[in-house]
């Protein structure tokens, strides 16, 4: 289980640096840089917003399905495409997107303490995320 999760993270951290160093030549550096502020955003915006469970599923191939519909879809991979579009080494963007997510899937699937505390920790970096993206933005558009 854990194997396939750490192939879905990388493949999501993948797709979303090759999208942004095939967007980097096309974007200026003001957009550049709202881009990633818009998604620090909503990345802050949705980590605050209240989490809901989806149903699991009773088959493999539903949950291997639900699993990779989670992975691909994932707040993450659209950082990891601003970011990749922002940096000179978007490379360096996905290795660093892809070890940091199965780091953070690893420890809070194997540690049921750790995981009992994730609503606090994804308020707290909610709260980071939004101030952050916030910061980005005004200053891509030159308010600050």
């Amino acid at each position: 289980m854990l194997l396939l999760l750490a192939a879905l993270h990388a493949s999501a951290a993948m797709l979303g640096t090759l999208a942004g160093a095939l967007m980097r030549p096309l974007l200026a550096d003001g957009a550049r840089a709202l881009l990633l502020g818009i998604a620090l955003v909503a990345a802050g915006g949705g980590a605050l917003l209240p989490q809901g469970r989806p149903a699991l599923p009773r088959h493999p191939l539903s949950a291997a399905l639900l699993l990779a519909g989670l992975a691909l879809t994932d707040r993450a991979a659209f950082i990891t495409f601003a970011l990749a579009a922002s940096s000179a080494t978007p490379w360096l963007t996905g290795i660093g997107a892809a070890a940091g997510s199965i780091a953070a899937s690893a420890v809070a699937l194997s540690d049921p303490v750790v995981a009992a505390r994730l609503p606090q920790v994804r308020q707290i970096a909610g709260t980071i995320l939004l101030g952050a993206g916030i910061v980005v933005a005004l200053g891509a558009v030159r308010l600050i």
